[in-house]
């Protein structure tokens, strides 16, 4: 490093016919009659001096040293100072840059940077009675005229906007530590809890209640309305008159344990598993698997199978008729006449039992 100062100094302090404004060799300081040999040592002092590489250096070598430097520091702000104003008026006449500039990781944000506001997207109403307002966080309903509610509905994102109000003193809000929706009535009518996983609320008077945990869920009304179950099954009570299950094959259900129905399989493509029935004991069966049908009663029987092609009507005691190989063979039985016949056959047959008389042919007529 001092070797650099050196140099330097020596192309400064070097003798030239021309003046400059960077010389720092004090013409005043060399004396009279040294000649051009006395000014080069003197300048090779100087430069010894502010490289700071003799140690008999004087007090005078030194206040030279600083005049030297202050007169070069003069010099060079001579020099710039001309460049000054154009550089001020290009930072004055640049454009502002549209792109942000940094921030440090470790700088908070500005919160005075962020809108809290929020915007009304749509707002109608029946002053003084009803109103309805749409912002961009939340949509409100109140009936203001009588003074029956007020609920305001949060929007996606923003679940703090919830608030509820009602004539029967309950009141709704969202609590942040529990991340649920909350309501709660002081004269213990209503209060309840809800969330993305859990939900559960009551009424005390009514003896009612509802609870949710994932996808499971109960409800009563006690002691007559009991509804539990999940998304595939689902369960009704209403005792003791009415039970029903759902699931996702079939149904089933019972009524004053009289009324039994349900099916199964009926959501797929195979009609051969299909299963229907429906009892009213004890006057009434009726049963479905595939394509055949049965239906029963004491006093009537009737029946069919599509694929073997057979159905059958009876009435006790009066009345029998049936089809068989589609529609090819019929027969007709009644107290005053009987018939059967037999088109592929060509068969026919008739008897009048009150006459004792009866007909058959076979072959073509």
């Amino acid at each position: 490093m001092r070797l650099v100062v050196a140099l330097m100094c020596a192309v400064l302090f070097a003798p030239s016919v021309h003046a400059s404004p960077f010389s720092l060799v004090r013409t005043d300081s060399v004396g009279a009659g040294s000649g051009t040999g006395g000014e080069t040592a003197r300048a090779h002092r100087i430069t010894a001096v502010i490289a700071e590489d003799i140690d008999d250096a004087t007090a005078e070598d030194v206040a030279l040293r600083q005049d030297q430097l202050d007169r070069w520091a003069e010099a060079f702000r001579a020099e710039a100072a001309p460049l000054r104003p154009a550089l001020a008026y290009q930072r004055r006449e640049a454009p502002a840059s549209t792109t942000p500039a940094p921030e440090d990781a470790d700088t908070p944000a500005d919160d005075t940077s962020t809108s809290t506001s929020t915007q009304v997207k749509r707002k109608r109403g029946i002053p003084p009675f009803y109103l309805r307002k749409e912002t961009d966080t939340h949509t409100t309903r109140a009936l203001y005229l009588p003074p029956l509610f007020m609920h305001r509905t949060p929007k996606a994102g923003h679940p703090e906007k919830l608030l509820h109000l009602d004539l029967s003193l309950t009141f709704g809000w969202y609590a942040k530590q529990q991340e649920k929706n909350r309501y709660i009535n002081p004269v213990g009518l209503f209060f309840g809890g809800f969330s993305e996983q859990r939900a559960a609320w009551a009424m005390v008077p009514l003896l009612m209640g509802y609870k949710r945990v994932g996808e499971s869920f109960r409800f009563g009304q006690f002691p007559l309305v009991w509804w539990w179950g999940n998304r595939e099954v689902k369960n009704l009570l209403v005792a003791p008159f009415h039970f029903q299950q759902k699931r996702p094959d079939g149904f089933r259900g019972m009524s004053l344990l009289l009324a039994w129905y349900g099916h199964e399989n009926l959501q797929d493509n195979d009609p051969s598993n299909d299963k229907r029935y429906t009892i009213f004991a004890p006057v009434y069966l009726g049963l479905t698997k595939g394509t055949a049908k049965l239906h029963l009663s004491p006093v009537f029987i009737a029946g069919s199978d599509e694929r073997k092609g057979v159905k059958h009507r009876t009435a006790f005691p009066f009345f029998h008729k049936s089809t068989l190989e589609f529609g090819n063979r019929n027969e007709l039985w009644t107290p005053l006449y009987i018939q059967r016949s037999d088109r592929a056959r060509q068969k026919n047959t008739w008897v009048v039992p009150p006459a004792l008389s009866f007909s058959h042919h076979t072959g073509a007529h």
